[in-house]
């Protein structure tokens, strides 16, 4: 008995307290998951004539909803990316 998951999320990567938000846990958590390695960010990259790396860190969502669902035994899985207005409004439905 093989049936599709499908979750709907609203972008592929979120800032931290998107991410926070979304996962109903303090900012804090997510700052410790990302310096322990639980959770993929985007690289930063060093802008031209600059030193060091700036900005915001960008987690990438779309992946550890994969691996949570995977790690769950979820061997179909189907993720949607609607965005943040057609996920907001179905929330607040």
């Amino acid at each position: 008995m093989s049936g599709t998951i499908s979750i709907e999320i609203p972008s592929l990567w979120v800032f931290p307290d998107q991410f926070a938000a979304l996962e109903s846990m303090s900012i804090h958590t997510v700052y410790k998951w990302k310096e322990f390695g639980k959770l993929k960010i985007i690289p930063k990259k060093v802008a031209k004539g600059k030193t060091k790396a700036g900005g915001k860190i960008q987690i990438k969502y779309y992946d550890y909803k994969l691996q949570q669902l995977k790690a769950m035994g979820c061997s179909n899985v189907d993720i949607k990316v609607v965005g943040w207005d057609k996920f907001a409004a179905k929330n607040e439905a």
